[in-house]
C-alpha cells in the first residue's frame, strides 16, 4: 500500500507474542480446558465461578466479569456470548477488566474493553497476527512490529508517516 509516497508492507507474523505475555493486569482472560488453558496467578475460573454463584454478582476482586465461550473444533474462536453448539462449545473461562478509580466507565463500557481482548486473542489463535514495515525509495524507514489487527497497523503506519511529512515540510 502506498501513502504519501511511502510504502506500507505486511506480513504473517511467524512467531507472535501471545497477549497474556504483556503483563497487563488491567484487562485479560482465564480459561480452563482440556484442549485451551490461559492461566493468570490468583485467578482460576473455578474460584471466578464459585464467586459469582454465591454473590449473584459479576465483580470480583475489583474487576468486572464476563462469562467467555470458546467453540473448540478443529481450532479455538472465543467470544463473549454463546456460539456454536452445545457440543463443541466450553463456558470455562472469563475476561476481567480492573475497575480503576480514575477511569469513570460503566459495565457496558468495560464489556467493549473484553470485547477487544477477545478479538485479540481470537486473532492470535487463528494467526492473524502480522509484522509491518514503511518503506521509501527501496530502503526500509521503520519497523512497526507485531500486531494482531491489520487496520490499527495500517493507521499506525499512517500516523508515522504524517510525522515524516510533517517534519520534512
Amino acid at each position: 500500500m502506498i501513502y504519501k509516497d511511502y510504502e506500507i508492507r505486511l506480513r504473517d507474523c511467524q512467531d507472535p507474542m501471545r497477549p497474556d505475555e504483556t503483563g497487563d493486569d488491567s484487562c485479560f482472560l482465564v480459561f480452563t480446558h482440556r484442549q485451551f488453558e490461559v492461566q493468570r496467578k490468583g485467578f482460576d475460573p473455578r474460584k471466578i465461578y464459585e464467586h459469582i454463584k454465591k454473590t449473584k454478582t459479576w465483580f470480583y476482586n475489583g474487576y468486572y466479569v464476563f462469562e467467555l465461550f470458546a467453540y473448540i473444533h478443529s481450532g479455538v474462536t472465543l467470544a463473549l456470548h454463546f456460539i456454536g453448539d452445545e457440543w463443541d462449545t466450553s463456558n470455562t473461562g472469563f475476561v476481567l477488566v480492573k475497575k480503576m478509580p480514575k477511569w469513570s466507565y460503566h459495565r457496558l463500557q468495560a464489556e467493549e474493553i473484553a470485547k477487544s481482548v477477545v478479538r485479540e486473542w481470537d486473532q492470535y489463535l487463528n494467526g492473524d497476527c502480522f509484522n509491518c514495515s514503511i518503506w521509501k525509495d527501496d530502503d526500509i524507514v521503520e519497523s512497526i512490529g507485531i500486531g494482531y489487527f491489520e487496520d490499527e497497523l495500517i493507521e499506525e503506519a499512517k500516523m508515522i508517516i504524517d510525522g515524516y511529512v510533517n517534519t520534512l515540510s
